[in-house]
């Protein structure tokens, strides 16, 4: 939520809007005037919309004794990894029968 609230003043958002509060939903740029007893001022601010860690491990996996499987789920290399073992690599070599889970972590959650 972007606030321009200045008292007694007119907002002119980017998009034509007038209210002192603009709901950010998407990342942009957003820019608003503020008008206040015939003066202006302008701001304009860049917003990243993070969204929380999202992937998957796949479906479940079989193997032959003595082969392996390497899991490599499609991971942000910003996020923080943690594998049930505490390995943090963004891969997993598989080579015995067991659960396996990765946890993915950056400053908006977890997955």
């Amino acid at each position: 939520m972007l606030d321009a609230t200045f008292s007694n003043s007119t907002y002119q958002w980017q998009d034509g809007t007038t209210n002192a509060v603009y709901n950010v939903t998407t990342s942009g740029t957003y820019n608003v005037t503020v008008t206040n007893n015939g003066c202006k001022n302008a701001d304009t601010v860049n917003v990243l919309i993070n969204p929380k860690p999202q992937f998957t491990l796949g479906p479940d996996q079989y193997i032959c004794a003595g082969n392996a499987f390497t899991l490599a789920p499609v991971l942000n290399p910003l996020w923080q990894l943690t594998w049930q073992d505490g390995s943090t690599n963004p891969t997993y070599l598989i080579t015995q029968t067991g659960n396996y889970s990765l946890t993915a972590v950056n400053n908006c959650g977890s997955a």
